[in-house]
């Protein structure tokens, strides 16, 4: 049915709210080398605003799904 989502999708995408949260928890974060990476890629999007809708973009012409990646990157950035 085109104009009825399905539950398992729905469902799915809902449950990436909890990596969204996760993610808005990255200014806690302790360790050195992970700290490090959060804080490298933030520096790469403030240079480089449109890298994140060119990722996603990507990611979609080429049927790679990526709402993990990028609920854990909105929380991130938010």
């Amino acid at each position: 049915m085109p104009g009825r989502p399905r539950p398992a999708t729905a469902a799915h995408v809902a449950g990436k709210i909890a990596w969204y949260a996760l993610g808005t928890l990255s200014d806690r974060v302790q360790h050195p080398r992970v700290r490090a990476l959060i804080v490298r890629a933030r520096a790469v999007l403030e240079r480089h605003p449109a890298l994140g809708s060119s990722v996603l973009g990507v990611s979609a012409l080429a049927s790679v799904p990526p709402f993990h990646l990028a609920a854990i990157a909105a929380g991130i950035v938010r």
